[in-house]
C-alpha cells in the first residue's frame, strides 16, 4: 500500500511539468522504476512463487510475467526520452544565407497597413 501511494505521489508531480521538460522526464523515470519494482515485490522478488497447502507444494513460474513487464517498462522508458527529445524547447535561432539581407542583417519584414475604402 505505501508503495501505491508513492506511486500516486509520483504521477501527480508529473502533471506539473511540461512535456519536453528535463524534470518531467526524471519523473516519469522514477515512476517507471517504481512501477516495476513494486511488481517484482508484488511476485515475491523471484522468479518462482511457491506456495503450500497441507502435504501439497504448487510452483509458479512467473519468470515469464516479469519479462514481459520488464519489456513492456523499457519501451515505455524509450517512449518517455523520445517525448523528450521531441518536445524539448530550443532556444536557438539559426540564420541561414537564404534569411539574411544584402547588408548581412537578419532579414527584417515589414507589414504595410492594407487600404481600407469607405464607400
Amino acid at each position: 500500500m505505501v508503495m501505491g501511494i508513492v506511486l500516486v505521489v509520483i504521477a501527480q508531480f508529473q502533471v506539473r511539468y511540461a512535456v519536453g521538460d528535463i524534470r518531467r522526464l526524471a519523473i516519469n523515470l522514477l515512476f517507471l522504476i517504481c512501477a516495476v519494482g513494486w511488481i517484482f515485490g508484488l511476485l515475491g522478488g523471484k522468479m518462482e512463487i511457491t506456495q503450500t497447502w497441507n502435504e501439497f507444494t504448487f510452483h509458479l513460474d512467473v519468470s515469464n510475467l516479469l519479462y514481459l513487464v520488464f519489456g513492456i517498462s523499457t519501451l515505455n522508458g524509450i517512449f518517455y526520452f523520445l517525448e523528450y527529445l521531441a518536445f524539448k524547447p530550443t532556444n536557438e535561432v539559426t540564420i541561414t544565407p537564404e534569411t539574411q539581407d544584402a547588408d548581412d542583417n537578419p532579414m527584417v519584414v515589414e507589414v504595410y497597413p492594407l487600404p481600407v475604402s469607405v464607400n
